[in-house]
């Protein structure tokens, strides 16, 4: 981004557990277990408080709700381990959020 791109954008101060009660209901309201959908807000918010801005709440509207609404990401999937060696294993996440 460039420095007068930057200059541009306005920054608005959210109160940390505000922006996780809110990210968690639009997980929830999508079908995703209490506990898993709060889980997946601490995931996404952790983006932004790192300064990764692009992993962060940027891909709310962008990723994950949309695939949430059209199927492509199963709210109650629950992945399954296929392979576990330690430090390595194999996953099937069946289509879960990911997060």
């Amino acid at each position: 981004m460039s420095v007068l791109a930057r200059s541009a954008v306005r920054r608005v101060p959210v109160d940390h557990q505000d922006l996780l009660d809110f990210t968690t209901s639009l997980f929830a309201h999508r079908g995703v277990p209490a506990q898993r959908a709060e889980l997946a807000a601490h995931a996404v918010l952790h983006g932004d408080l790192c300064g990764y801005e692009s992993h962060g709440t940027f891909n709310l509207t962008r990723l994950y709700l949309p695939q949430l609404d059209n199927g492509r990401i199963d709210a109650t999937a629950e992945p399954r381990t296929l392979i576990d060696l330690g430090a390595c294993a194999v996953v099937d996440h069946q289509r879960a959020l990911g997060l």
